[in-house]
This record gives C-alpha cells, sequence and structure tokens, in this order.
C-alpha cells in the first residue's frame, strides 16, 4: 500500500512540473532557445485528478486486499496451530487418564493381598495356599497392562513379584514344615518322657526361623507395595 501511495505522489509531482515549467526545444542550425509553453486547459489539467484519485482509490482497495488475505491466512495458521495443541493436549489427558486407572486397579489389587500377609501368626494359623493364591492373582494383572507396561517391565516389577511368590511356596513354606515337624516331634517325645534340653532348643529355634520367614514376606510385600507407589506417581508426573 505505501509502494502503490508513493508511485501516485510522483505521478501527482511529474503531472504539476509538466504544467508549470516552459519547454525548451533547441535545433542545431539555430542555438536561439525556443519557448513553448504548455497550453492551458490540457490532458493532465482535465484528467490529472481523476486519475491521481483513481490510482490512489485501486491502490488502496489492493492493499487492503493484500491485508485482508494475509490476516486470513495469518489468522487461519494461527488456528489450526491451536487446535493441533488443543488436540495434543486432549490426547495427552486421556493418556494419562487411562494410566491412572490402570495404576488404581493394580494398586489396589497389590493392597488387598496385606489381609493374607503373616504377623507373626501360629503355623497352624497360617494358610499359605491362600497367600499363593492371593500373589499368582496379581501376575495377570501385571501382564495385560497397556499403557503403565514399559515402566513396569524397566523395573523389573513383575520378576520381582513371581520372587516373592516363589519364596512364599518355598521359603516360608519350608519354615512352616520344618517347624511342624519339629513340633511333632516335641510332642511325642514329651509324651514318652519329660522334654530334653535339645528338644526345647530345636523347638524354640525352629519358631523363630518360622516367625523370620513371616517377616521376610511381610517386608517384601511392603518394599512391592511402596515401590508401586513411586512408580504410579513417577509415570502421572504427581511426585518427584
Amino acid at each position: 500500500m505505501a509502494l502503490a501511495l508513493h508511485a501516485a505522489e510522483l505521478l501527482a509531482f511529474w503531472a504539476g512540473a509538466v504544467q508549470q515549467s516552459p519547454v525548451v526545444v533547441k535545433f542545431a542550425q539555430n542555438p536561439v532557445p525556443v519557448q513553448v509553453q504548455v497550453a492551458n486547459g490540457g490532458f493532465w489539467d482535465k484528467w490529472g485528478p481523476s486519475i491521481l484519485q483513481t490510482s490512489v482509490s485501486l491502490a488502496s482497495i489492493i492493499a487492503a486486499v493484500i491485508i485482508s488475505v494475509v490476516s486470513f491466512r495469518n489468522n487461519r495458521r494461527l488456528a489450526n496451530e491451536q487446535w493441533e495443541r488443543n488436540q495434543n493436549a486432549a490426547h495427552d489427558q486421556w493418556i494419562r487418564d487411562q494410566k491412572k486407572a490402570e495404576w488404581r486397579e493394580l494398586i489396589s489389587k497389590v493392597s488387598a493381598i496385606e489381609e493374607h500377609i503373616p504377623v507373626l501368626v501360629e503355623p497352624n494359623e497360617l494358610d499359605i495356599d491362600a497367600l499363593k493364591e492371593a500373589i499368582l492373582s496379581v501376575i495377570p494383572l501385571l501382564r495385560d497392562r497397556i499403557f503403565i507396561h514399559d515402566e513396569l517391565e524397566r523395573n523389573k516389577y513383575r520378576d520381582q513379584w513371581l520372587s516373592l511368590l516363589n519364596y512364599v511356596i518355598r521359603g516360608l513354606k519350608s519354615e512352616k514344615d520344618s517347624f511342624k515337624a519339629c513340633e511333632r516331634t516335641v510332642k511325642r517325645n514329651g509324651e514318652q518322657s519329660d522334654p530334653s534340653p535339645y528338644d526345647s532348643f530345636e523347638y524354640n529355634h525352629k519358631l523363630v526361623a518360622f516367625n523370620s520367614a513371616q517377616r521376610e514376606v511381610r517386608d517384601r510385600w511392603g518394599k512391592l507395595m511402596e515401590e508401586l507407589r513411586m512408580l504410579s506417581h513417577q509415570s502421572l508426573g504427581t511426585k518427584d
């Protein structure tokens, strides 16, 4: 638009100069200058203002059209960029909601196992089969996670859970069976005679080992529970 106005100003300036300035014509044979005055009422006097006015109007219209087109394209580009940002934000929020749901389900399942975790109970009160089934019920949830699968695999959480299961099946069960066998031996010997110091020592030793195995199960479960909460916070960005 500025360029068009500048051109119009130059045209007006030239037209005015033609009207006011004399034209000097020189011939080689006659060095005497001849002055030719532009007659009043010529072409530029008659049509110059209209041409200038039309030129300025056209330049303004063209400039307005250009500005409108540029503004429209910029606004459309900005609108598209904002739409893409909104779509990305909505998608990210949806992914976060799916992760939150999977973490909540898994944490709830692992937390529910606490009722089966022994707390220094008598061997007869400990149901190892129920504890084993409760631990096994978590494994399908560790396998079928979609949105948090990478976090779990990266931290080898399923391997740690299988290690807990293996300890319950082998370690805790072995200590319980060993204690029960010792208890039967002491009881049988006591029926025949007074319990010997060795029997009492062996009984207490087996009991301590069994209680230690119970604490080991609870400690392992507690660490896995805490790690699960930590992983969920890291995944959702809710805790450093």
